[in-house]
Formats: structure tokens, sequence, C-alpha cells
């Protein structure tokens, strides 16, 4: 477990990153750090989804522009992924019409259940966690995996026997 002043350093070194410039804050690191305990939970899949938009929004993405569906399930977002589409869009009144927890159609004007949406989430994340242990097991490495096609392949120049990433095509 990292001390009060490493957390405190860490967070003042994180916040000169160029994701966060032009961000003004009333508050210090330490005001941060004295606030939130000890225990700083790590929450993976989200951190790195922020991360990958943030490398898409700012160049990394392949086409100059970041295509994106709408995705209801986890199949969907994972065939999504599949054919090399770089961002999942899970969409509000999608959700209050087709997806919410009360199993009933609401307008967009967030009359749904509150933990809809969440519930959504994590059953894409569950899919795409799932595909990754699938493929993990293969010796599938990460970064390829997640966008391999399926396709017929003997094998792909990746290494994988089942799948055909896009580089591979």
């Amino acid at each position: 477990m990292k001390t009060r002043t490493q957390q405190i350093e860490e967070l003042q070194k994180e916040w000169t990153q160029p994701r966060w410039e032009g961000i003004t804050r009333p508050y210090s690191a330490e005001d941060v750090v004295k606030l939130r305990g000890s225990v700083n939970p790590e929450c993976t899949l989200a951190q790195l989804g922020a991360a990958k938009m943030w490398r898409l929004l700012h160049g990394e993405s392949k086409k100059g522009y970041i295509n994106s569906l709408g995705a209801l399930t986890g199949g969907q977002a994972l065939q999504q992924a599949k054919a090399g589409i770089e961002a999942v869009y899970l969409s509000g009144w999608q959700v209050a019409a087709d997806a919410n927890l009360a199993a009933s159609m609401y307008p967009d004007q967030s009359l749904y259940p509150a933990n809809s949406v969440p519930a959504v989430v994590e059953r894409i994340n569950n899919t795409f966690r799932r595909a990754d242990q699938i493929q993990w097991s293969a010796g599938i490495e990460p970064g390829r995996s997640a966008l391999c096609r399926l396709l017929p392949a003997d094998r792909c120049r990746c290494g994988s026997r089942f799948w055909r990433c896009p580089e591979c095509l």
C-alpha cells in the first residue's frame, strides 16, 4: 500500500499529463487523498476503456475519425469489435426503450430504474471479459484479440488458429 505522501505525489504527477490540460481545480492533490481514504479501489475496465477512448480521440484512430454503433447486448458489442469498430456506443434512449430493468418502455427522460444503464454496461463488459479469457487461453495476446474478426483461417500471422485480425487480412 502506498503512503499518503506517495499517493499525493502520484496524483500531482498525473494532473500534469496533457489529458488534464486546461482543468482548474479549486482543491489540491492532498485534499483528494485525504478524503478518499487509504484504500483506492481500481476500476480496471473503466480505466482501460477511458484510456483507449482518449487515445482514439487524440490521433490513434485508424481513419482519423471514430466509427461507432449502438449495442444493447454483449454479443452485439463483441461482433462490432471483431468487425473493426473502434468504439461501442450505449444510448440512454435505447436502454429506456428496450433494455431497462423494469422491462417496460419509457421515454428518454430518466424515468426508468437508475441502475439500468450500469446493468447493460456490466453485461457488455462481461462479454468482453469472457472473449478475452477464451482468446488468452488460446495464446492470443491482448491488443490483437480485441480487433480480431471471426473468419475461417488456417493460421493468422498474429498467431491465432481461429481468428484473423484486421492487420493480417
